[in-house]
């Protein structure tokens, strides 16, 4: 198994077939997605049912229901219709951009980060299109909806969450850069200025994941603060630096969310209520949290010691906590609160703990396949369990996606 899986790596088209594969698969995949974002857009309200509505009407100046003080997605559509002049297909082409340029950040990561090349395309294809499980039959349980009250890596119904996307894996990727790198004064100036700028990008596009960000990792820099007794404060005061420009757009958005035509003049702020949001869409939590997360929690399973070892993983894990504590947690008080706004924090952590275990996945499957020592059929069962997990999750997505793009609710 070993010398044939060199060979194939050796063989001079190899690299060559890899980003061909790729192309085409990043090609159809935004084929598919122009599909049912375009039906979204001029949906009849009965049918594809999504938040592109009110993002156009944004985008045109006539939407006055809602505040959005996050612009990315709104600006980067307007760009775009000073060419196309077509309101709606611009949400949709800057949509379909934003999934496209997600897609390629996380195609980079996986090939720098497990050595693999044409597997880590597989890979790519199926996070951005696997989704929760789910099953009519689960309605018997307490799982009264697919998608509500359990959620999913990836919400095709919610522009924002995907422009927000390839930011918010970019800040992942350098925030976990910055935190294996900062106490020991490795770092340069730009590496601290580059990722302040993602960071207020995520931020600006749509601050869900930086509110579990700013809360995950600040709860490790301080444990680190305190272990050294105060030496790293330094290096912790210029890390914090780093963060300044988006405290100050997260600031505004507050204020305009919480105080703007969003608001209730009665009452508005957030509230503290265990699972209050959480329990309008499910009656049962538990089993929601497994058919979110069923696969990310397989692989934690038979690699609880990558959490030591994996730096990736672990930050992804500790994001997921930090999002779910939120959602089970935190509420916005008012009209907003069935929104379930925090719970965008929880999707966050979901699809970052997917994709750092399909990286743990990844790995340990090329380890088997070039490994020097004869495998003992445990080693195979395991992988063969993870990886079934992850089919399971890629099936069940493909089947939601058609669904959505037959018309069908995503509730």
């Amino acid at each position: 198994m070993k010398d044939c899986v060199l060979r194939i790596r050796k063989w001079k088209y190899y690299k060559f077939v890899d980003k061909a594969v790729f192309a085409l698969a990043l090609g159809l995949s935004a084929m598919v997605m122009s599909y049912l974002f375009y039906h979204q857009a001029m949906s009849d309200g009965k049918t594809f049912l999504s938040d592109i509505g009110p993002y156009i009407d944004e985008v045109r100046g006539t939407q006055e229901k809602f505040d959005f003080p996050y612009p990315v997605l709104f600006k980067t559509a307007g760009l775009i219709d000073l060419f196309i002049k077509n309101t709606p297909v611009s949400m949709v082409v800057a949509i379909v951009f934003f999934n496209v340029l997600a897609m390629i950040i996380t195609k980079s990561f996986f090939n720098k980060t497990t050595d693999s090349t044409i597997i880590a395309t597989g890979a790519t294809l199926s996070l951005f299109f696997l989704s929760m499980l789910y099953s009519k039959k689960l309605e018997a349980v307490g799982i009264n909806y697919r998608y509500a009250g359990v959620s999913t890596p990836n919400p095709w119904h919610n522009a924002t969450y995907m422009a927000a996307r390839p930011f918010m894996i970019l800040a992942f990727i350098y925030g976990v850069i910055l935190l294996k790198g900062y106490e020991e004064g490795k770092l340069k100036r730009k590496d601290y200025i580059l990722f302040s700028v993602i960071m207020l990008l995520a931020t600006m596009a749509k601050p869900s994941y930086t509110i579990v960000h700013m809360g995950a990792f600040g709860l490790v820099v301080l444990y680190r603060l305190i272990k050294s007794r105060g030496t790293n404060f330094k290096s912790t005061c210029i890390l914090a630096c780093a963060y300044i420009p988006t405290i100050i757009d997260l600031l505004y958005q507050y204020s305009g969310v919480f105080a703007g035509a969003a608001s209730s003049e009665s009452e508005k702020g957030i509230g503290l209520g265990f699972f209050r949001v959480w329990s309008i869409y499910s009656d049962n939590i538990p089993l929601a949290i497994i058919l979110a997360g069923a696969f990310p929690i397989c692989v934690l399973i038979f690699n609880y010691d990558k959490l030591k070892t994996e730096a990736y993983y672990r930050f992804a894990w500790q994001i997921y906590v930090m999002g779910f504590t939120m959602y089970a947690v935190l509420y916005e008080k008012g009209p907003r609160e069935a929104h379930g706004n925090f719970g965008w924090g929880y999707i966050c952590g979901l699809f970052l703990v997917f994709m750092a275990s399909i990286m743990v996945l990844l790995q340990n499957s090329r380890k088997l396949l070039i490994a020097d020592h004869v495998i003992k059929k445990k080693e195979y069962i395991i992988i063969a369990i993870q990886w079934l997990a992850l089919g399971a999750h890629t099936l069940m997505g493909l089947h939601y996606f058609q669904l959505l793009c037959w018309g069908g609710n995503y509730m």
